[in-house]
C-alpha cells in the first residue's frame, strides 16, 4: 500500500486483521494488525527527528526548498542557542531556534550560492508575536552568519481539517539609519517563510493540486507531498487511542522517500510516557491560557458598564 493514498481510516476485522482504506483504490488488509504513532508536530518529536538525523532533515529540506532537483548534497547541525546581538542599541534578547544546519549545495549556473544557512522551525497556527519572534531570529543569525544565505524556514501546523485561508507567508526585513535613506542592513536575501502545511495538505490531497511553497516555477514532487501529509496526521488520520495514530506495520507501506519512513519509525518509538507528560503540560497550559482570556474579557466588560453608566 502507498503512504500517499492511505486515507487514515481502518477498521478491524472479526478475524483479528485490519482494513486499511485507500484513496480511489482497493482497501488494504494488514494481518500484521497496526501500529501507533504520536504526533509529529510536538517540540521534542520535531526536534528528536529533525535535530539528530542529517538524511531525514536533508531530505525534508530538498523537498520544499529545490523540488525540482535536489541540491543540497549535505547538511550539518549547528548550535541551536545564541546571544542577541552585540550592539546594545540595536540587542535583541537570545534566541533558541528548533533546529540550524548549513547547507552544502551542489552547483548550479543559475544560483552563485553554494552554501546556505536553514533554520528550521515547527509553529502551532499564526499569530503576529510569532513573526516578529521570527525577523529577532534572522537578525541574531545574521549577526553570526551574515556571510552566507540565511532562510527562516517555518512549517506552521493549524488544528483544522479544512482549512479556507492560505495564511503562508514571505516576510523580509530593511534596516536604515535614523533620519536618512542609507540603508544599513538589508535582509532581502534572508527570507522568513511560514508555510501553512494544513493548507498545503488540502490543496494536494482534497483539491488534487499542485503547488509550489517557495520557488515558483517548482512544482512539490511525491516526496515533499509525503511530508506534507507526514506533518498532517493528527488531522487526517484515525485512532484508537486519543493522540496516538493508527498505521499499517511500516514494512507493509510503500513511500516515495525512506526518509519519510524512518521519521514515522521514530515517532512508533517516542517514549510513551514523556509524549504523555508533554501533552497533559499542553492541556494545562491551555486551561491557564483560557482562564487568563475570560478575565481578561470580564475586565472588558467592567469597564464598558462603567463607561455606560457615566453616560
Amino acid at each position: 500500500m502507498s503512504f500517499l493514498k492511505y486515507t487514515g481510516i481502518s477498521e478491524e476485522n472479526e478475524d483479528g486483521t485490519y482494513t486499511f482504506k485507500m484513496d480511489q483504490g482497493i482497501d488494504y488488509i494488514d494481518e500484521d494488525g497496526y501500529m501507533e504513532v504520536t504526533s509529529p508536530v510536538i517540540d521534542n518529536a520535531f526536534q528528536k527527528i529533525f535535530g539528530q538525523n542529517e538524511d531525514i532533515t536533508k531530505d525534508l529540506i530538498n523537498s520544499i526548498i529545490y523540488p525540482k532537483k535536489e541540491r543540497i548534497k549535505k547538511i550539518t547541525f549547528l548550535p541551536i542557542n545564541y546571544p542577541g546581538p552585540v550592539d546594545a542599541q540595536n540587542s535583541t534578547s537570545g534566541i533558541r531556534v528548533d533546529v540550524l544546519c548549513k547547507c552544502d549545495l551542489y552547483k548550479d549556473k543559475n544560483d552563485k550560492d553554494l552554501q546556505i544557512i536553514v533554520d528550521l522551525e515547527m509553529q502551532i497556527e499564526f499569530n503576529k508575536e510569532n513573526t516578529k519572534r521570527f525577523i529577532n531570529y534572522l537578525k541574531t543569525l545574521y549577526e553570526n552568519y551574515g556571510n552566507v544565505k540565511i532562510i527562516v524556514l517555518v512549517l506552521v501546523f493549524r488544528d483544522v481539517h479544512n482549512p479556507y485561508i492560505n495564511k503562508g507567508s514571505k516576510t523580509s526585513v530593511k534596516e536604515f539609519k535614523i533620519d536618512s535613506n542609507e540603508e544599513i542592513n538589508s535582509f532581502d536575501e534572508f527570507p522568513i517563510y511560514q508555510i501553512d502545511i494544513s493548507y498545503c495538505y488540502k490543496l494536494i490531497f482534497k483539491n488534487k493540486k499542485d503547488l509550489w511553497v517557495i520557488n515558483k516555477g517548482q512544482v512539490l514532487q511525491n516526496k515533499g507531498k509525503e511530508w506534507i501529509k507526514f506533518f498532517n496526521i493528527p488531522n487526517w488520520c484515525g485512532f484508537y487511542k486519543d493522540n496516538y495514530y493508527a498505521f499499517p506495520m511500516l514494512k507493509n507501506i510503500k513511500f516515495e522517500s525512506e526518509e519519510v519512513r524512518k521519521a514515522l519509525r521514530i515517532l512508533a518509538r517516542m517514549d510513551k510516557t514523556q509524549y504523555e507528560e508533554y501533552l497533559h503540560e499542553c492541556e494545562e497550559r491551555l486551561v491557564e491560557k483560557l482562564k487568563k482570556r475570560v478575565e481578561e474579557l470580564e475586565n472588558e466588560i467592567e469597564i464598558l458598564k462603567k463607561n455606560l453608566n457615566q453616560k
